[in-house]
């Protein structure tokens, strides 16, 4: 964990990397629901193979930094995609090659090794239900049915639906899953997941309260719901959770759920607003930033809104052009150009796709796209700004709005920056090559 983290947030670094992963892979051409991890493991060069000699699934190092993932193909369907998924997690950790990693055997042994699964837990769900993966629409309730309701409806974990849940939620609450101690029969936090609207922290190796929901789920699929006192600074809280299959070597179910206030005031009604109109007639008032993506070679647009940007103010073309042209990594991918336009607009250009012209693969970078989100963010902060766009990325870059709605909420929206979103009043349903949905409402 520590050769993987550097020191950093061990969720979170495997988080980052388990999504860039899947960025990838969607850029490939990666499909779903429910996500094939057959695919996914060769797309990252990983051999599989069936074997009826391992309870669940082990990775074996091979020489030149390579593996093989065997699995017990006589399982049931979904725990063959979980152990698929939970090894190619090994996988991400610089020192994997350095022993055979099994699923379902010695595994959870000692309290590293319970670290080291859990944090292929929190990748493995990052690969069965990846961002984007369940659509636009109203953000989901922090609730326990919601859970098992997406569960069943995206073929995944519960763990995966639970961490996916707490990442698009507009309520306060936290993710949390924990365990049954052996020495003293309390309940122990293994990790915690905060959604965006939360102030409070959960930190790993916390006992929960006696009496908690959590003693109530003696068995996989169990439930439990009540409002309880906790400590931490809590108070009263309600929670909710379901017990899922224990670790290896464990009797009784680990568990997962949410705790969430009580009462909690309407959230911030900051969200992305969808209009019929012309990006390029910008709406309301204040200072406003017209967000575009354009790609990492070319010095002049030449065609999809970028083009209609230089129709509509031929000097940001020209200002663009004597940026990219000039000393330095101006057209790097991440990274974010930035022209005055009129007094209360700004345009922003995006780097955030690879070359142009047609192409065997997509050729956004959700990766870049995120972090020049993050710069727009940081920018619209500063000058209380609002963030307008078309469809950005669905175009010539090929991308697919259900990622790029998902980055916009995670990076501007629950970050309370407003985003307008604009479509031609003309413009017809476009099919997602990657989620054959449509684009448009």
């Amino acid at each position: 964990m520590l050769a993987l983290s550097g020191g950093d947030d061990p969720v979170e670094a495997i988080t980052k990397k388990a999504r860039a992963v899947v960025f990838d892979a969607l850029e490939r051409g990666w499909k779903g629901p429910p996500y094939d991890p057959f695919s996914l493991a060769e797309q990252m060069g990983i051999r599989t193979m069936p074997s009826a000699d391992v309870l669940d699934a082990r990775t074996v190092p091979l020489s030149g930094n390579r593996y093989r993932i065997e699995f017990n193909p006589d399982r049931p369907q979904r725990r063959i995609r979980y152990s698929v998924f939970h090894e190619l997690a090994h996988t991400l950790f610089p020192d994997c090659g350095e022993t055979i990693r099994n699923r379902g055997t010695h595994t959870a042994s000692r309290p590293d090794d319970r670290q080291l699964e859990t944090l292929c837990n929190i990748a493995a769900a990052e690969f069965l239900l990846p961002t984007g993966s369940l659509g636009t629409g109203k953000p989901p309730a922090a609730e326990i049915d919601t859970v098992l309701e997406l569960r069943e409806r995206y073929e995944a974990s519960a763990e995966a639906a639970l961490l996916r849940v707490s990442r698009l939620t507009s309520e306060p609450a936290i993710a949390f899953a924990c365990r049954r101690d052996r020495a003293t029969g309390r309940y122990v936090v293994d990790y915690a997941a905060p959604s965006p609207r939360t102030t409070w922290r959960l930190y790993p190796g916390r006992l929960l309260p006696t009496g908690t929901a959590a003693e109530q789920c003696t068995a996989i699929g169990y439930t439990a719901k009540q409002s309880e006192a906790w400590p931490f600074g809590f108070g009263q809280v309600r929670v909710e959770c379901v017990g899922i299959a224990p670790y290896p070597r464990e009797i009784f179910p680990r568990v997962i759920g949410f705790v969430r206030p009580i009462e909690f005031p309407a959230a911030k009604n900051v969200d992305i607003t969808y209009v019929k109109g012309d990006a390029t007639e910008l709406r309301g008032g204040g200072k406003k930033l017209l967000t575009q993506i354009v790609n990492d070679t070319a010095y002049t647009w030449g065609a999809g809104f970028a083009a209609a940007v230089r129709r509509r103010w031929p000097a940001a073309q020209k200002a663009f052009t004597a940026q990219a042209q000039s000393p330095g990594p101006t057209l790097h991918l991440g990274n974010v150009v930035q022209c005055d336009i009129e007094p209360d607009v700004t345009l922003l250009s995006l780097i955030a796709q690879r070359g142009y012209g047609p192409a065997p693969r997509p050729r956004i970078r959700y990766n870049a796209l995120r972090e020049s989100l993050a710069k727009v963010c940081e920018l619209a902060k500063r000058t209380s700004a609002t963030v307008h766009m078309p469809r950005i990325g669905t175009g010539e870059a090929g991308g697919s709005w259900f990622v790029i709605e998902e980055l916009l909420r995670e990076v501007l929206t629950r970050n309370d920056v407003p985003v307008v979103v604009y479509d031609l009043p003309t413009a017809r349903a476009r099919a997602n090559p990657q989620h054959n949905l449509p684009l448009t409402r």
